[in-house]
């Protein structure tokens, strides 16, 4: 969390002066009622359409409404698109970043003695790099909260935002949650927000970033989180990355295939989006999230994909007075015992799960001199691992309660997320119990291992454990 106490020395600069701000004056006054408000509507989304129209952002893409029921946006392509053509452009001045907020670019419309306020608290909060995506969603609650009864640079772009992330595991039901219990994707997804409720206590003893949170509730902050942390980009400027927001580049949906190829253009000083394929006009416009997991769109985006060649799973390997390196972050000391945790993936072969193990076998290799122990240690631990969680993930009374509920009415979209989470896990787990099987009767007749490869390489001779 952030260290505000390292940071008095910012709050006595005489550049700065006490604000005496009324909350209960200007646009305070005759607030909206808040769930009317943040509602998403047809009306604010063909709003934002023309507000991209007239920056003419770009000529190539037209946002779409896919399902006007469950109120799905996306983006496909207005014209024929060539492969390398520029289909977004967005000056920089357009783009919502922790700097943009301090200098107050990314205020414009907001009333002076807020906008000053802000830019105070995006000065203290960036001495904490960690606090980025917090500037942001400071600067997104208050153009969504003056953009009300007034418009301001970015009123209508957050206006058009949705009123929840409803496929986050912290909108799910009781029993869509029990769906998840005990997996990777719940703990991350809870994880996430407390840290989030951490970021939040932590700047609530900061006096004038609780000013400048006090007209908004914890959720309201919770959910301008939301939409910073699924919407904002990695902008790579002169080999550093900011953390910033890019209205009408952040519409696409997620694909793996012909997704948009995007950077920060210094010549352009803007955003810029090409094509990496021939599409037709009608065809869907997309970008690539990055190589995660269903467990890190789940947790973190709010969907899942049928079929993910990222999936992983979390190993903990358990050994008893043990003396690990000083280094390792994962490391956990408990008494004489030592967790340490790492991701294997789908693939063995990949580069991920080689350096899962590679990981594990170097923390070990300091307390156990015998390097097959070693061996011993982790694929046994794997080996007990997956089999309790493929036996616990295919217990028969949840697997038939699961069939029944997708079958059913009472499916939502968030039972599909939970199930698919699930098994996505689940079949990760399956081909780590086959392998680890294999390993474990491999080493038996092993006096040399290479236990990364697949099928396994041995020196034949007599087992050394």
């Amino acid at each position: 969390g952030i260290a505000f106490i390292a940071l008095k020395a910012v709050l006595i600069d005489p550049w700065y002066v006490d604000f005496d701000f009324d909350y209960t004056s200007e646009i305070f006054a005759n607030q909206l009622d808040h769930d009317e408000y943040i509602k998403t509507s047809e009306a604010r989304f063909e709003s934002f359409k023309k507000w991209v129209e007239a920056k003419n952002f770009t000529d190539s893409i037209d946002l779409v409404v896919l399902n006007k029921e469950k109120k799905y946006r996306g983006a496909v392509a207005s014209r024929d698109i060539s492969h390398g053509d520029t289909v977004l452009l967005i000056p920089r001045e357009y783009i919502i970043s922790a700097g943009a907020v301090t200098t107050g670019t990314a205020l414009d419309g907001i009333p002076a003695t807020a906008n000053k306020l802000l830019r105070k608290v995006a000065h203290i909060l960036m001495k904490d790099s960690r606090y980025s995506h917090d500037i942001l969603a400071l600067s997104v609650l208050w153009h969504r909260l003056v953009g009300q009864e007034n418009t301001t640079k970015f009123s209508t772009y957050v206006r058009s935002m949705p009123d929840s992330v409803t496929g986050l595991p912290r909108y799910f039901n009781d029993y869509e949650r029990s769906l998840l219990e005990g997996t990777v994707a719940l703990r991350r997804a809870d994880e996430r927000d407390e840290g989030i409720l951490h970021h939040y206590n932590s700047m609530m003893k900061d006096k004038y970033v609780a000013k400048s949170l006090a007209p908004f509730t914890k959720d309201e902050y919770f959910w301008a989180r939301d939409m910073v942390d699924t919407r904002c980009f990695g902008l790579k400027v002169k080999g550093k990355v900011y953390t910033s927001m890019v209205p009408f580049a952040d519409m696409p949906n997620h694909a793996l295939e012909c997704s948009l190829r995007w950077r920060f253009s210094v010549n352009d000083n803007a955003f810029v989006a090409t094509a990496p394929c021939n599409q037709r006009k009608g065809s869907p416009v997309t970008l690539h999230y990055g190589s995660k997991e269903n467990t890190a769109l789940l947790a973190n985006y709010g969907f899942v994909l049928d079929s993910n060649e990222n999936d992983c799973v979390e190993v903990v390997i358990l050994l008893e007075g043990a003396i690990a390196d000083e280094d390792a972050e994962e490391i956990v000391v408990d008494d004489d015992q030592i967790a340490v945790s790492c991701y294997l993936y789908a693939n063995p072969r990949s580069q991920m799960s080689k350096r899962c193990l590679t990981e594990l076998q170097n923390y070990f290799s300091h307390s156990l001199d015998d390097k097959l122990e070693v061996y011993k240690l982790i694929w046994s631990s794997i080996h007990t691992q997956a089999k309790a969680w493929v036996e616990f993930f295919q217990d028969p009374r949840v697997i038939e309660e699961l069939n029944r509920r997708l079958a059913s009415k009472e499916n939502s979209v968030n039972i599909y997320f939970a199930v698919t989470a699930r098994r996505s896990e689940e079949r990760v787990w399956k081909v780590w119990l086959e392998l680890a099987q294999k390993q474990m009767k491999t080493l038996l007749t092993c006096k040399a291992f290479v236990w990364w490869e697949y099928p396994s390489q041995c020196i034949p001779g007599n087992s050394t454990g």
